[in-house]
């Protein structure tokens, strides 16, 4: 296995994630080293404050590592939770933004020396690099320079440094459509009709929970209530997300949209957003109670066009059922559509996926989400499957699946617009949003750019807020409905204690 010892700092988060992108999984151990992977060399980081202030990284290759470091025995007295605990602590001690780049950037050469590997995305590894390319521009370089910053400093592949750049322009112009004193709101229902093997977003079924789905909407509308009269300025969007929200009835449906509208302060143009999903829970009344709410935009998510592959994840509709969604969408009015299509799912070609995304250009929404299946810990399909397919199985495949589908939107008049990256995802790719020009969803540039206060509500709905040094803070809600629930009144108090 591989070992690393960090000396002098405890950048463990940057350095677990390339161990996971390289070897599928990584663990901190009791002494504090981290590892991974097969028998290989131990690498070493150390990082020096020099006596100007300035520091100094370097990364090497040292000896194997002994088997008393290398092994998984624990300790009688230092268990993997302590020493997970312990680094916690350390993470204080963490250097600043500059130094922990490089630190990954030397971890990622050797690691790639060790393995014979590479990836994508270069060292890069967080959820938003869109974000270096828009340091980048923002420092008024061109566009062929920031690209250029990135393949040299990052590792970046000169495809995914366009893409990036491409992206960050687009960002930063949907971004200055937001203002910074409106908060976005952000709404939960955390519950499916079914479970989506690839999937633990959702807190599971209604049956699952047994909860009464008029509970928990009711629980939300007091909510709503009570947060109303706090709000300094209006709301500039509105997503109701989840989980699957069409899962309520239409009256349910009516009820929560209605306490929206009425209950909370929204700028005159405000986006509303929401997720409808699943095509076995759409019907015609349920579109003209969001047509009838204001709503401007929904999400019909087929994931793949492929009838097989919608049975072996878990859908119960076919992909039939998701064009007379669509056209029952358009029936009812909404004229800005999107629909997510997921790359890598079981058994499905790279040829299998293009062929979604040719029917669904075709189609015509919108908007297109292109994203990369993401091995998620507590999901079905991960649960059910080895280590070291996360990170392993045909990632060319998949890496030049996603670039002939970014040729194919851009030909048809899609631009990308926001991307971000998951922990696990086949070969560290990317989630991408593609928008025809003028129907770019202002929500998800926002939330994804941590540059605007977020208002959770509902179990599980993450709010972000700025403290008064200006620093991003995130105020997580119970997953679970039923805690949620009878916590809920404690929970607002907390809110408005901080947010407002």
């Amino acid at each position: 296995m591989t070992v690393i010892r960090l000396t002098g700092h405890f950048e463990s988060t940057g350095a677990l994630e390339l161990l996971r992108l390289f070897f599928g999984t990584a663990w901190i151990n009791p002494d504090g080293s981290l590892q991974g992977g097969e028998n290989k060399p131990m690498l070493c980081s150390v990082y020096e404050v020099l006596a100007n202030g300035e520091y100094r990284v370097t990364t090497r290759i040292e000896q194997a590592a002994s088997e008393a470091v290398a092994g998984e025995d624990v300790s009688e007295t230092t268990t993997k939770a302590e020493a997970e605990t312990k680094a916690e602590a350390e993470a204080e001690k963490r250097p600043p933004i500059a130094a922990r780049r490089e630190i990954k950037r030397q971890l990622y050469t050797l690691l790639s020396e060790v393995t014979g590997r590479s990836f994508p995305y270069g060292s890069l590894t967080g959820v938003r690099p869109t974000r270096l390319a828009a340091d980048e521009l923002a420092a008024g370089r061109s566009a062929e320079s920031a690209e250029r910053s990135l393949i040299d400093a990052y590792q970046v592949a000169p495809a995914k440094a366009r893409l990036l750049v491409t992206t960050a322009v687009s960002e930063l112009l949907l971004l200055n459509r937001l203002p910074v004193t409106q908060p976005l709101i952000y709404l939960n229902i955390p519950f499916c009709p079914s479970h989506c093997s690839y999937c633990s977003f959702s807190c599971g079924t209604v049956a699952e929970h047994k909860i009464e789905l008029d509970d928990y909407v009711n629980g939300m509308i007091a909510e709503i209530k009570q947060l109303g009269p706090w709000f300094k300025n209006p709301a500039s969007a509105v997503y109701l997300g989840g989980g699957t929200p069409t899962t309520l009835s239409a009256l349910q449906l009516q009820r929560l949209l209605s306490a929206v509208v009425d209950e909370l302060p929204l700028a005159a143009n405000f986006e509303f957003t929401v997720e409808a999903g699943r095509a076995d829970t759409i019907d015609p009344e349920k579109l003209n109670v969001m047509r009838a709410a204001g709503v401007s935009r929904i999400c019909l998510n087929p994931q793949t066009l492929h009838d097989k592959t919608l049975q072996r994840i878990g859908r119960r509709h076919s992909s039939q059922d998701w064009y007379k969604a669509y056209m029952a969408a358009r029936s009812a009015g909404f004229s800005t559509i999107n629909a997510d299509l997921i790359a890598g799912l079981p058994a499905e070609t790279a040829a299998d996926f293009l062929a979604s995304l040719n029917a669904l250009i075709a189609a015509g929404p919108e908007n297109i989400t292109i994203h990369t299946l993401a091995y998620k810990r507590k999901s079905e399909l991960t649960r059910n499957l080895d280590n070291d397919v996360m990170t392993t199985t045909d990632n060319n495949q998949w890496e030049s699946a996603l670039s002939e589908a970014n040729e194919r939107l851009i030909s048809a008049d899609y631009q990308p617009y926001y991307l971000y990256r998951q922990k696990d995802m086949i070969g560290g790719l990317e989630n991408t949003g593609y928008a025809r020009p003028g129907t770019a969803c202002l929500y998800n540039v926002g939330m994804m750019s941590d540059e605007r206060a977020v208002i959770g509500i509902g179990a599980g709905a993450m709010s972000k807020y700025f403290d008064a040094r200006g620093w991003l803070q995130r105020l997580p809600a119970p997953r679970d409905p039923k805690t949620w629930l009878r916590n809920r009144e404690d929970i607002t108090k907390r809110k408005l204690a901080k947010l407002f």
